[in-house]
């Protein structure tokens, strides 16, 4: 009885690195000022702390190293913990020391890289500096700043409305290369080159973050050269970009606004301390959560933009059957076997209900290989609708089910009417099933369980929508109106007060 309970402990390792990260990071920067004194997180006058512990919860997120020596642990009881300054280790960020006992000892600075890396910042600030050139863009009033193509549908619409005021500032040159064969008028500030500010260097901040730093340079130059008052606008909010953006236009006097582009079932670091002058959420239960972690935080309920609130999406969807399976992209919860076994769970409800029909919706930033698309393509009643060819409202309008392990698709499909399933199996412990009210959303804890329903569903196609409770117009708002429109009057009335 006791081994059952350790080892289902233990099927939750991504959930609970994410939250001990996320925890870890909170000590470290009250570590940080109270070694190195309040200053440590500030360039010049501006503070750099909140995009700086995105950039370390990245990182150690991604760093698939850090999240594999702490599954080995076989305590129960890990933990983390980020050393804070003046090791001597020669790889900046890297390097797993050693964990001892309950701990997973992360060292993150170095005294070797600092003056090594320091250097070669200085150089390449130098270089930049024989080719610079100042753009501006003096009819404009408002820059979307864009990191991610996933990012465009959401924009675009209030892009086409304010068109000769407004243009996409991308951040990387992939991205503008995109948005480039769609035809839309885009700057990439990766081309805005640096230059050394000795006024303005903190050099304490330069050689531990200095990734941080040389992205902010490019923001803060950027913004400067405009000699302009001008609105910024991105999505999400949760990346070190944001923040960024967001720091620099608030040292500036300038107005900031995002807006919320998915949700995540857990609020990590990206989701805590935002700092914009506005942050447009789905719906009061989003804000009200949001607020827990983010006190000086100014948010606003408007609905969400990408879904087209005058069509007839909220008809009652039951009497079909369809299921959407949203593929996700793997990375500390869902590993390449949990892929592959998400993968099965399709292949076995293709075969288990060969008269409904699945659509297929793999993740924007993770297209599904040739190889899955083969192993599913064998199944005739198996459709793709991948996001660059289809709207979420597209997919939605056909379905009656949505199963993901955690994606934030669960909450949309609740909107549309369509049964939302968190399939939880050894991704989340506590998936918030109940965030719209009791049964709100159905969690399938595993493969036997999802067996089992497709049974029931077999002889009974409503045997789901009489377990869940749906209800229309409760979750997110304005139904009878457009949320473009709405977050477009904001944008306005923002754009008047602009000098």
């Amino acid at each position: 009885m006791t081994k059952k309970k350790t080892e289902k402990k233990d099927s939750y390792l991504g959930d609970k690195f994410l939250k001990d990260l996320t925890e870890s990071i909170s000590k470290f920067s009250v570590e940080a000022k109270r070694n190195n004194g309040s200053n440590y997180f500030f360039s010049g006058s501006i503070n750099l702390q909140y995009a700086i512990e995105r950039y370390l919860f990245n990182k150690l997120c991604n760093d698939n190293k850090t999240f594999s020596i702490f599954v080995k642990s076989k305590s129960s009881k890990r933990s983390i913990h980020i050393f804070c300054f003046y090791t001597y280790e020669k790889i900046v960020y890297q390097n797993l020391i050693t964990h001892n006992k309950n701990k997973l000892y992360i060292w993150n600075f170095s005294l070797i890289g600092r003056v090594a890396n320091g250097f070669r910042i200085i150089f390449s600030v130098l270089r930049e500096l024989s080719i610079f050139r100042k753009k501006q863009f003096s009819k404009k009033k408002i820059f979307f700043f864009i990191e991610s193509v996933k990012f465009l549908e959401l924009l675009n619409g209030l892009h086409l409305r304010n068109k000769s005021d407004s243009i996409f500032i991308s951040s990387n040159k992939a991205v503008s290369a995109s948005l480039n064969t769609k035809h839309i008028s885009n700057y990439c500030i990766n081309n805005f080159p640096l230059r050394l500010d000795i006024a303005c260097l903190n050099t304490k901040l330069l050689f531990d973050f200095k990734d941080v730093y040389l992205v902010f340079e490019k923001y803060r130059l950027f913004f400067e050269s405009q000699k302009k008052i001008f609105l910024s606008i991105c999505a999400e909010g949760n990346s070190v970009e944001n923040s960024l953006v967001s720091a620099c236009a608030a040292s500036l006097n300038m107005p900031s606004l995002c807006i919320q582009n998915g949700w995540a079932y857990y609020p990590h670091t990206g989701f805590r301390n935002l700092q914009f002058t506005l942050f447009l959420t789905w719906g009061e239960l989003f804000s009200k959560y949001l607020e827990l972690y983010n006190k000086a935080q100014k948010f606003s309920t408007i609905g969400n933009l990408t879904i087209d609130f005058n069509s007839n999406s909220f008809r009652n969807n039951q009497k079909k059957r369809t299921f959407v399976f949203f593929l996700q992209a793997p990375c500390i919860f869902i590993s390449d076997q949990n892929y592959k076994h998400f993968i099965s769970l399709i292949i076995l409800t293709a075969r288990t209900l060969p008269e409904w029909k699945l659509i297929v919706r793999e993740h924007p930033s993770y297209p599904l290989s040739d190889i899955y698309k083969a192993e599913l393509s064998i199944f005739p009643n198996i459709e793709f609708m991948a996001p660059k060819n289809f709207r979420l409202n597209e997919v939605m309008q056909k379905a009656s089910i949505a199963v993901a392990y955690y994606s934030s698709a669960l909450f949309e499909a609740y909107c549309f009417n369509v049964i939302p399933v968190a399939y939880t199996s050894d991704i989340v412990e506590n998936f918030p099933a109940d965030f719209f009210g009791e049964k709100s959303i159905i969690e399938v804890a595993d493969f036997d369980s999802w067996k089992n329903i497709l049974m029931k569903l077999k002889n009974d196609i409503n045997f789901l929508a009489k377990q869940v409770k749906v209800k229309k117009n409760t979750v997110f708002p304005g139904l009878k109106s457009y949320p473009l429109d709405k977050a477009n009057l904001i944008i306005n009335k923002l754009k008047l007060n602009l000098k």
